[in-house]
């Protein structure tokens, strides 16, 4: 294949791969649930007659080759040949991406969340069947709240100082998928029991017919939460007690590796000191519980890269599981958000605007679903590959156009952690494209 430095951009694009991503949108007719009527109207009448379905494919297509920003998703107009295989005609320039986040409204935002439970459902069904031939398949569920200080005369985010807010991104993940996220600013403790209320109640349709594990990053012990996870239906789980509040002040015991776990007993000093939590004589008009022997484990545990310890506790269901199970599960669960953050170069985007926020954010939140169902489906044996592995392995692909008289001929630069059968997927997911692109001079919709 000739290198693409000798090469018109016409003739060659550096992410070819996003060809398979284009195909699994066509497979679950993504943009076809784009209603154009839930989105405020676009005055640029080279996007075409549905200017918001343009946008959001030309943001997803940007951020699964790793751009972050709007003016790294309007350099799309340098690439023609990827949008002649995968997206819009003619791409939105950086001022109009930005208007058009700015614009957005409570309709629209909801319409973009719909958007994504919508691929969600779908990729759980495809990717994660509920039923296997020995009964139900595990399915973890996963609740993380990511913080940010932000500086009320510059809005750039900082590590302190005299004057800050906070700025919380609060998400549901439903195994490898992203389900939802809401966000607040210095949110009480009330506000933040109803966006946890909110996101589980309104997805618990999700994970009620699989054997269901909940991680939480918090656990405020209040009745409030209590209720919540009682009626969401999980089988099993564990959430972290605020550790400032409680854990600096109980010792933990230390194996010879530096780590020991150990569980609570209704008997101990180590349970008295719960009894804010769990009072040995509960009041169950306040939602107290009594302590129950195992019922609550706590430990200590050093991060990577971190000097001290973290002190920890887990609140933990009755049941056969020992607490060392409960915390090498809970602590193997890595939250999805935070992989989002990271693959995508998401974390200096929290400063936009707040509906400009949202709607980005779920935007990278559909991304990020897509290229972890296209890795299920076509890549289940690299199960290490997140969405930054994506990116480099499968994304970044180089593609050359070569013509001869009235044929097209796509060559793809793939490697060998390429899925084998890639060619029959694109061809069954959209074969009028295939075929529009092997007619010369022919540009496909």
């Amino acid at each position: 294949m000739p290198t693409l430095d000798s090469l018109s951009r016409n003739k060659s694009a550096p992410y070819g791969g996003l060809l398979l991503l284009e195909a699994l949108c066509r497979r679950w007719h993504l943009w076809d649930r784009i209603d154009e009527a839930q989105f405020p109207a676009v005055d640029v009448l080279e996007l075409g007659a549905r200017p918001s379905q343009s946008i959001v494919a030309q943001l997803v297509f940007a951020m699964a080759t790793g751009g972050a920003t709007c003016a790294e998703a309007a350099m799309l107009c340098e690439d023609p040949l990827l949008l002649r295989l995968v997206g819009p005609k003619q791409p939105a320039d950086e001022n109009t991406l930005l208007s058009w986040l700015d614009t957005q409204t409570d309709e629209s935002v909801q319409s973009l969340r719909r958007l994504n439970v919508a691929l969600v459902t779908s990729a759980l069904a495809e990717c994660c069947p509920a039923e296997a031939e020995a009964g139900k398949n595990p399915l973890q569920v996963v609740m993380h709240t990511k913080n940010w200080m932000i500086s009320r005369e510059t809005r750039f985010i900082v590590d302190g100082g005299p004057s800050w807010f906070r700025r919380c991104w609060k998400t549901l993940a439903v195994g490898p998928f992203l389900m939802d996220g809401l966000w607040n600013e210095d949110a009480s403790q009330a506000d933040n029991n109803a966006q946890f209320e909110q996101l589980v109640m309104s997805h618990r349709s999700a994970w009620n017919r699989y054997d269901s594990y909940f991680v939480s990053d918090q656990f405020p012990g209040c009745d409030a939460w209590n209720r919540v996870v009682d009626a969401a239906g999980f089988t099993q789980w564990s959430a972290e007690l605020a550790s400032a509040v409680v854990c600096n002040e109980i010792p933990i015991n230390l194996d010879s590796q530096g780590l020991k776990w150990k569980p609570a007993n209704a008997d101990d000093s180590q349970a008295q000191q719960l009894c804010m939590f769990y009072p040995k004589c509960p009041d169950p008009e306040k939602g107290e519980r009594p302590v129950v022997p195992g019922s609550v484990a706590l430990g200590r545990r050093k991060g990577e890269g971190d000097g001290s310890y973290w002190h920890q506790f887990l609140a933990v269901p009755g049941g056969t599981t020992s607490a060392q199970e409960y915390f090498t599960r809970h602590y193997a669960a890595i939250p999805v958000a935070v992989q989002i953050l990271d693959d995508l170069n998401l974390n200096r985007m929290v400063t936009l605007g707040a509906r400009a926020r949202t709607a980005f954010f779920i935007i990278a939140s559909l991304t990020y679903n897509l290229l972890m169902a296209l890795r299920l489906l076509l890549l289940p044996h690299l199960r290490s590959w997140g969405a930054r592995e994506m990116i480099r392995g499968i994304i970044t692909t180089p593609a050359v156009m070569s013509s001869s008289g009235r044929r097209n001929t796509l060559c793809m630069g793939t490697t060998k952690d390429w899925p084998p059968d890639w060619r029959d997927f694109v061809n069954r997911s959209m074969p009028r494209k295939i075929r529009r692109l092997a007619k010369q001079g022919e540009s496909p919709a």
